[in-house]
């Protein structure tokens, strides 16, 4: 499984695309987490008399129409764009991997589970989020869980379809006879093949 995934990425980074949108999502990041110290300004500071400067030596990417640092504002606004997208998709990956494992090994789970996930896929994704921050109310943990909502059908689906093939090849059938329990055999024969399906999420 390791050497698998090793050349996988090893192949993947060969690809001057995927290379370049690593470095670059590695500045924005690099960007991010030193925004304190590059950005020069507090993102919040007002100052009226420099309001819609254009770029300068001084305020890089300009101000807005109340003064405020524009570049200080984005270095340190994508510290939570970043922290966001990353939650979101961790626990849309772990939640969408649990239920598209159960869904596609235990077949008298298969059917509520999966009417579960057309459910909530029947419902706009963008529209769903933001109804469900509104209820909620506004902060890092309900936009998270919000946006994990809409994200987490997405991948349990391709992990059910996934694990329906898996669950039927030769080597699942010899830990099923050997007497692995299911625990068993989801966590260390089907997840780990699972990594290309869910390196594409």
């Amino acid at each position: 499984m390791d050497e698998t995934f090793g050349l996988l990425l090893r192949k993947l980074f060969r690809r001057r695309i995927v290379a370049v949108a690593a470095l670059a999502l590695a500045v924005v990041a690099l960007a991010a987490v030193g925004a304190p110290w590059i950005a020069g300004f507090d993102p919040n500071d007002t100052a009226v008399l420099e309001r819609l400067r254009a770029p300068s030596g001084t305020h890089w990417l300009g101000t807005d129409e109340l003064g405020r640092d524009l570049f200080a504002r984005i270095v340190h606004g994508a510290r939570y764009s970043l922290l966001i997208a990353a939650l979101t998709a961790a626990v849309a990956l772990v939640a969408g991997c649990v239920m598209g494992l159960l869904a596609g090994f235990v077949q008298r789970l298969d059917a509520p589970l999966m009417r579960l996930v057309d459910a909530m896929m029947a419902l706009p994704d963008i529209l769903l989020a933001i109804a469900l921050v509104a209820i909620l109310g506004p902060s890092i943990t309900n936009l998270v869980a919000a946006l994990a909502l809409v994200y987490t059908p997405r991948v349990a689906r391709v992990v059910r379809a996934s694990t329906l093939v898996l669950r039927e090849l030769p080597f699942v059938e010899a830990a099923r006879a050997l007497g692995s329990g299911t625990p068993r055999i989801l966590l260390r024969h089907i997840l780990p093949n699972l990594g290309s399906a869910l390196l594409v999420q």
